[in-house]
């Protein structure tokens, strides 16, 4: 089988494959269908040019010079390491802003942390793109809260902080309109457990 040949079925099964992809979320909710239109229409305009590109273009027009990747050799290993380590170390640290705030707040905090302290950027920078990204995440793409830890964290600390103090443990607590007595079989019906 000749390149041009490989290359044909290839585009020509991408093409298939996204085709089917669009049909099969026409009648999905909108929401649900985003996903795969946003993967599958790209792809679908992409496979139909390389399809028309392999069927009308000529091999002479399509062979070019093949560019050779290779990683850059005259960086010192160890500011690659310190390199590595860092974007880990962000990344991590954005993993974990995840779980504390949850993803709609973690985002803005995250780029506000990365500009001013990775990127040293200006303040005014740095407050204008953090405001988009607030502005993108709760506003625009309006996902629903996930959990995250911090409710869990702060139910944790009401109920360690009822528990070691047992001169209350038997009385009422006065919340406003309802007395709310800190129980044992009160709290196991919580939905948090620590």
């Amino acid at each position: 089988m000749r390149a041009g040949e490989v290359r044909f079925l290839l585009a020509l099964a991408a093409a298939l494959i996204a085709g089917y992809a669009l049909y099969a979320s026409l009648h999905w909710p909108f929401r649900t269908a985003l996903f795969p239109r946003v993967i599958a229409i790209p792809l679908l305009t992409l496979a139909i040019i390389e399809v028309g590109l392999t069927l009308f273009g000529s091999e002479k027009n399509r062979e070019g010079h093949a560019i050779d990747f290779e990683l850059t050799t005259d960086v010192d290993p160890v500011i690659a390491r310190k390199r590595t380590l860092g974007i880990f170390s962000w990344t991590l640290g954005f993993l974990a802003l995840i779980l504390l705030l949850g993803f709609p707040l973690a985002v803005p905090a995250f780029v506000f942390l990365y500009l001013k302290l990775a990127g040293n950027e200006g303040w005014t920078l740095t407050l204008l793109l953090t405001a988009l990204s607030w502005l993108f995440m709760g506003r625009a793409l309006r996902p629903p809260p996930p959990p995250s830890l911090s409710p869990r964290l702060a139910f944790c600390a009401v109920r360690l902080r009822l528990s070691a103090d047992s001169s209350s443990r038997h009385r009422p607590i006065d919340l406003g309109r309802k007395a709310f007595s800190p129980r044992k079989d009160h709290l196991d019906r919580e939905p948090y457990a620590c």
